[in-house]
């Protein structure tokens, strides 16, 4: 490692290019997956597929999220604290349990078989046996992570992003059907989590073979205590953010509906996941200062959302603008009903955009403790709108439900940490930044009227992010410090891709 990339500066700059990496291939695979499996199959069929793997979400909200969150925080903690013997204990005990959780899930997925038609079960099968390897890469992902050392994920992911599109254009080619579909997905996680573990073998085994042999008992029941709060929360989450919609939308609706929302959502959580490229990075170094200094983890956290902001806002606003476009562009006349699912989810879910920065900062503080007691209000509020809008609006309905329940679960954070906290919001400004989004994306729309998507798209983007983006550098929407900070990150990502091209 250079000594540029040594430093603070230097990491966040290689590892937000690693980021946008992966953000890049990921979102254009999951596109391109998306509409290659929604034309081969048709609503009806795309339907119950969507169906079963919603349903294997659920299995692991249950068994993937609540231990490897509460063994981040714990590995970051004592590597912080120079206690890698106590690291390497949380390493050792996360794997034993995580092997453990995926033998749970193929049960979990064999007695959701048995509900199911004959024709289904092994598809059920088969996406309920590649949570396995999802679950066991959680260890050297969230080492990877701690350690900022991005390159160890992201490269596993892209290979498996994109032989996992080339093996779905297989199968849709040489009409496969959902059987296939489910293969593919089983061999892409079980190739991405291989090279995971290939990758980072060394800082495991060091980590492993260090370890102490058993963490401290206050520790070890803090981290239960942590577990369970993180499995509850997580499953909350799981109700306002992922999908709960589908459940009602199989009970109350149709297929076809279901179909719609499907789409729409994963479009739209496509958007929420692009400012990631820049705060994901900057997550494990929120936990690591809160344990050194809660004011610059205060200060860190609301960087973050800023840029959190000013990269969701013009991607949000051309998602409800263009909708029509993409929706004609990517899918045939079957899926013209997602068009305004899609746009009324873009529109609503714009706030809960900075809202991944806030998370971390208080499980930095109370462990997630006022994470869970927010998400257990808005879950009731999620299960009750999901009620009452899809029986009347179905996928509309779903949409509508999804996006206001995540503004509200938004704003109740922003609460909650400027109460536990103690963060001020004075400095995120998020006005400024919505009516500069504005006007750029009114002129684009303006500019391709009467253009065919094709062409749209492409020229509206140009136009907007063009706009948007000469705003941000001469207008007063980002501070002295966000312009140096930017600038910084922007040379050094140039310089780390330069140099690992040239490799």
């Amino acid at each position: 490692m250079s000594a540029s990339e040594s430093s603070p500066s230097g990491r966040l700059a290689t590892n937000t290019a690693w980021n946008a990496a992966d953000l890049a291939v990921g979102t254009l695979t999951a596109i391109a997956n998306s509409v290659i499996v929604a034309r081969a199959l048709g609503p009806v069929i795309l339907g119950r597929y969507q169906f079963i793997l919603w349903a294997a979400t659920i299995v692991s909200v249950l068994t993937m999220y609540g231990l490897p969150v509460t063994a981040n925080r714990y590995i970051a903690r004592y590597l912080a604290t120079g206690r890698a013997d106590l690291a390497g204990a949380v390493v050792a005990r996360t794997l034993r349990y995580q092997v453990l959780f995926a033998a749970v899930a193929l049960a979990a997925g064999a007695t959701f078989a048995l509900t199911r038609a004959p024709e289904e079960r092994l598809v059920v099968l088969l996406v309920f046996l590649s949570l396995a390897p999802a679950l066991l890469m959680a260890v050297p992902t969230g080492v990877n992570a701690i350690d900022e050392r991005f390159g160890g994920n992201v490269v596993p992911s892209v290979v498996a992003e994109i032989g996992g599109t080339m093996a779905i254009l297989v199968v849709a080619l040489s009409g496969g059907g959902l059987v296939e579909l489910a293969a593919v997905m089983l061999g892409s996680r079980t190739l991405d989590c291989t090279l995971r573990y290939a990758l980072a073998r060394r800082r495991l085994a060091e980590l492993f073979h260090g370890r102490a042999a058993e963490l401290p008992e206050e520790d070890w029941r803090e981290f239960r205590q942590m577990v369970w709060q993180s499995v509850v929360t997580q499953v909350l989450m799981f109700v306002v953010w992922d999908r709960s919609e589908i459940l009602f939308l199989e009970l109350l609706s149709s297929p076809e509906q279901l179909a719609f929302f499907s789409v729409s959502f994963g479009l739209v959580v496509r958007l929420r996941m692009i400012p990631t490229a820049a705060v994901r990075a900057q997550t494990p170094r929120i936990l690591k200062q809160h344990a050194v200094s809660p004011t610059l983890a205060r200060g860190a956290t609301i960087g973050a959302m800023r840029q959190q902001l000013v990269l969701a806002v013009p991607g949000h606003l051309l998602a409800v603008a263009f909708a029509s476009d993409a929706v004609r562009l990517l899918y045939d006349d079957r899926y013209l009903p997602a068009i305004p699912v899609m746009m009324v989810m873009a529109a609503l879910s714009l706030p809960g955009a900075a809202a991944r920065p806030i998370e971390a900062l208080l499980t930095a503080v109370d462990g997630r403790r006022s994470i869970l007691r927010l998400t257990a209000i808005t879950a009731l509020a999620t299960i009750g709108l999901d009620w009452i809008l899809i029986a009347r609006f179905d996928a509309i309905g779903a949409g509508a439900a999804n996006g206001l329940v995540s503004m509200v679960q938004a704003m109740l954070l922003g609460l909650f940490a400027w109460r536990a906290g103690g963060l001020r919001f004075t400095a995120l400004r998020p006005w400024g930044l919505l009516g500069l989004g504005v006007i750029a994306v009114a002129v684009a729309r303006i500019v391709t009227l009467g253009m065919p998507p094709l062409l749209s798209l492409p020229v509206g983007g140009i136009v907007a992010f063009g706009i948007y983006g000469l705003g941000l550098l001469r207008g007063r929407f980002l501070s002295t410090h966000e312009r140096m900070r930017l600038g910084e990150v922007v040379t050094m990502a140039r310089t780390t891709i330069t140099r690992r091209m040239g490799r």
